[in-house]
């Protein structure tokens, strides 16, 4: 007798119209990160025998995507469908915004990523969080496209997308990150960035990068310019943060292995052309 493997499995709104959006069976679909979780409880049954179950938690319509799961060859479904979980989501979003506040009421500085994503929330959504969060945070990260769908920002150039973002919500810092893809093995990385405080657009290093891995490439710069940031301000920060990055993308995963000594190195040689 194997073991019993639980698969935790989400219905998502497929298309969010204007106003409130209500969940039917015609309008969500199982979310698309959560197959690899299945085929992979799947597959581990079919090693090692067991069982595999999928669980919900949502309104009725959540049904739809659990019959998926079953034809797909799980076990048993089960949807958790009550009045007292209506919200559940409200309670994470709301923790957040207090975490924030109590941050700023502390004087400790916030940082946030926009990093949207459509097949998490609608962009309408995200606005009515994103907007909360950026009223009150110090430095945010962001990309052109991004901004464009959360915030409905949109202008000529990336310096006068930071110069508004920073303006409109009175940033300390505003960090763009701009890739070109001439290829899908062949992107070019950089960045810039917008201090309030000096009132500059200040621009990062760029790389040239045969590409390994994507993954976590948004991190591993919000990590590395952190460090610049705090401890040289915000032209260390975009050295430090494009450059760490773009070690990251040469790497499989999504976590970076690199040392400080390794950033400074690549810093120092000028060299355009990343191999490891």
């Amino acid at each position: 007798m194997g073991p019993h493997i639980v698969v935790c499995i989400k219905a998502v709104v497929i298309k969010a119209s204007r106003g409130r959006t209500v969940r039917v069976p015609d309008n969500v679909r199982l979310n698309p990160f959560d197959l690899p979780a299945i085929e992979s409880a799947l597959q581990l049954k079919a090693c090692i025998g067991g069982g595999v179950t999928a669980l919900s938690m949502g309104p009725p319509s959540s049904r739809s995507v659990l019959a998926e799961a079953l034809a797909m060859g799980v076990d048993r479904a089960v949807l958790a469908c009550d009045p007292c979980l209506a919200g559940a989501d409200t309670l994470a979003t709301s923790t957040t915004l207090a975490a924030v506040k109590a941050a700023k009421e502390l004087c400790v500085a916030v940082s946030v990523d926009l990093n949207y994503r459509a097949r998490l929330w609608s962009e309408r959504d995200a606005r009515a969080v994103m907007t909360q969060i950026a009223e009150q945070a110090d430095i945010l990260f962001t990309t052109e496209e991004d901004t464009a769908r959360v915030f409905g920002i949109r202008e000529t150039s990336y310096d006068d997308v930071a110069r508004r973002l920073g303006r409109q919500f009175d940033l300390r810092v505003v960090v763009i990150t701009l890739r070109e893809t001439p290829s899908v093995w062949h992107n070019t990385w950089s960045a810039v960035a917008y201090d309030a405080e000096l009132d500059e657009i200040c621009r990062g290093p760029r790389y040239d990068i045969e590409v390994v891995d994507r993954i976590g490439a948004g991190d591993s710069f919000a990590g590395g310019f952190l460090y610049g940031y705090l401890t040289s301000g915000t032209k260390a920060g975009l050295r430090y943060g494009t450059a760490l990055s773009a070690l990251k993308q040469t790497m499989p995963g999504d976590i970076v292995y690199a040392s400080r000594e390794d950033v400074e190195r690549l810093l120092q040689s000028g060299d355009l052309r990343i191999q490891r």
